[in-house]
């Protein structure tokens, strides 16, 4: 992609232009002294980048009853003096921020550098660690009052418990046996040998821990499965086995048949609500940028990261909005987007925004049977793209090409296809990308206007365009096999302009 230069009428390439950006980039004022702000905010160069992503998320989201805490990690490989040692993510070494999260929304977040944040007096006695201050500060920014947070053990404990319950938030999660407030009796050791793990297996204990008038009701819960499993909570109102059942195989049956067994019910909640924000994690690993990029300047990473939360809220944003106008309207709605087709279409709209206003209008002023006979697919109310094909193919060969051209038959162009909407892509604006056809085929184009916009001596003259096999192309987009000056005529392209609209 090239840009002109209104001044020079100079076009600069999308590589040059992507080199610049890294180059000149900035997320703070260049008038600051680096050492005093350095002293102040570990986090200075990227401050107003993180506070303005928390702003926006808390605004453009309401939570549910249940949430999660944990751990997001922004892999670097370059050198910072606040990048931390890693070893038990994928993700490797890097910065990390404690993150609350929503069925894959990251609500709220506090990084892990740099001073935690100030708390309320009422919190004081307490004498609450870094990690406690982060948590209690994210509860705080939850709307909803007695909201169920879900955490590991990373972060459990009595003392962190009483000062959610201050805050008015509920807590529930894993937690471990050392300074945590696990009360010892019902503390289960690990049995290392195998047969005497066995038979302990299922063995419960239960506490209520009633000494703390400030956050009564602490609930203490271990239980023995493979591992002891020691649970701490505010929010479970019982202790009890549950019913499960899944589909194991029978080899007696020779097939797989609903297997019933028991789980504890704070477990089942703690495996059922802990995950939000590991999807948020997955979402935002799926289709970063940033795999390929190496990154020399800490702050990069952070604005890589801040892109990826971006768009994966948007992207849940979406679909909680698609439900519920599916809701309301159970027909006439265009196939909801994939993660991959919403990002697709989030980057063209911040690239060529007018662009996608215009095809909005194209929509708007198409009546409604036409518009779901052009909704074929999920791609079809794409405004830059073509539709995904299940099978990957090589352009980068010959052979490629030539299995790609062999495999896929082009559409037709009639008459009736080009006075109705069946190439509803075809005047969009954009280049669409293609690839040189066999010698055996003709562009069809030049077949459509010889015989249905020539005469009879026209025809004669230039007869050449029944089967015109001059340097012929196959568009990917719209399908179909053209010449050079037809590619131009198909897609509306006026040649005589001066400059691109």
């Amino acid at each position: 992609m090239t840009k002109e230069v209104g001044t020079t009428g100079k076009k600069i390439r999308g590589i040059r232009r992507w080199r610049h950006f890294r180059r000149f980039f900035t997320l703070t004022d260049y008038r600051d002294n680096p050492k005093e702000k350095q002293k102040e905010d570990p986090l200075w160069k990227v401050r107003q980048l993180i506070d303005e992503l928390n702003k926006q998320a808390k605004d453009m989201w309401i939570p549910g009853k249940f949430v999660a805490i944990d751990e997001q990690t922004i892999g670097f490989q370059g050198a910072s003096g606040m990048k931390l040692r890693i070893s038990y993510k994928r993700e490797g070494d890097g910065f990390q921020c404690d993150a609350i999260c929503d069925r894959g929304y990251t609500y709220s977040f506090w990084f892990r550098h740099g001073p935690p944040p100030t708390l309320g007096p009422e919190f004081k006695d307490l004498e609450l660690s870094p990690t406690a201050c982060r948590v209690i500060w994210l509860a705080q920014r939850l709307p909803n009052m007695w909201t169920r947070i879900y955490m590991d053990n990373l972060f459990n404990s009595v003392k962190l418990f009483e000062g959610l319950y201050r805050a008015k938030a509920l807590a529930h999660g894993v937690a471990r046996t050392n300074g945590r407030g696990v009360p010892s009796t019902i503390i289960q050791k690990e049995e290392k040998n195998k047969d005497l793990a066995e038979k302990l297996r299922g063995t419960t204990k239960a506490a209520k821990l009633n000494h703390n008038p400030g956050c009564p009701d602490v609930l203490a819960v271990s239980t023995y499965d493979t591992k002891p499993v020691h649970i701490l909570s505010t929010a479970a109102e019982s202790v009890e086995w549950i019913v499960k059942q899944k589909k194991v195989w029978s080899t007696m049956e020779k097939k797989k048949s609903l297997f019933k067994f028991l789980r504890l019910n704070v477990i089942e909640d703690y495996n059922m609500n802990m995950n939000s924000t590991d999807i948020a994690d997955q979402l935002r690993g799926v289709y970063r940028p940033d795999h390929w990029m190496r990154h020399r300047k800490w702050w990069w990473a952070y604005f890589i990261w801040a892109i990826g939360v971006a768009g994966v809220n948007a992207y849940k944003t979406y679909t909680c909005l698609y439900e519920e106008e599916k809701k309301l309207h159970t027909q006439g709605l265009p196939p909801k987007w994939s993660h991959m087709q919403f990002l697709e279409e989030l980057v063209y709209d911040l690239l060529l925004p007018g662009q996608t206003r215009r095809h909005v209008d194209v929509l708007r002023g198409v009546d409604d049977s036409s518009l779901a006979a052009s909704a074929r697919s999920t791609r079809s109310l794409s405004s830059m793209t073509g539709g995904p094909t299940e099978i990957e193919h090589d352009f980068s060969c010959p052979s490629g090409v030539e299995t790609y051209l062999n495999n896929n038959k082009v559409h037709q162009i009639t008459k009736g296809r080009m006075d109705t909407n069946f190439f509803n892509r075809r005047l969009d604006g954009q280049r669409h990308a293609w690839i040189h056809a066999l010698n055996k085929h003709h562009c069809q184009y030049c077949h459509y206007v010889w015989a249905n916009e020539f005469d009879d001596a026209q025809r004669v003259s230039f007869h050449y365009k029944k089967q015109n096999k001059y340097k012929i192309i196959r568009c990917l987009v719209c399908n179909v096999n053209l010449c050079n000056s037809c590619d131009h005529e198909f897609h509306g392209v006026q040649l005589g302009s001066s400059k691109e609209e």
